[in-house]
């Protein structure tokens, strides 16, 4: 497996201007949820670099969910192979990962990911762990 550093960062105006493209409309929605911890914003190194916003969904059946906000920065596919290792270690049943990127799911599609919704900004897909 490669090394993917992963470290929670504030959500300040420097990380706000770097995730814009990737937030769009969301931006002071998403803003908010880091500054009332309900996601968090982390960042990348080793084998990655860059940003992405996560948080945690529980279900009323008691699975969790490991939700990817939004994200931007290179070598997104070892970015999820960190994110699933972190899921299988946590009890974490999937991960969903929301993308207004084209090509996207020619990247996820290959991991395992399933297309579960498609708006008309954004794709949303999910795997399994």
């Amino acid at each position: 497996m490669v090394s993917v550093g992963m470290t929670p960062v504030p959500f300040d105006q420097p990380s706000a201007d770097f995730l814009a493209p990737a937030l769009g409309d969301d931006l002071e929605e998403v803003r908010g949820e880091c500054q009332r911890d309900e996601a968090t914003l982390v960042k990348l190194s080793g084998a990655a670099s860059g940003m992405i916003i996560t948080r945690i969904e529980q279900y009323p059946d008691g699975l969790k969910e490991l939700v990817v906000v939004a994200g931007r920065g290179r070598n997104m596919a070892a970015v999820i192979e960190t994110l699933t290792a972190i899921c299988r270690k946590n009890a974490i049943s999937s991960i969903r990962v929301h993308s207004s990127r084209k090509g996207y799911q020619r990247l996820v599609e290959p991991m395992g990911f399933e297309l579960i919704e498609c708006r008309s900004y954004e794709s949303v897909y999910r795997l399994k762990v």
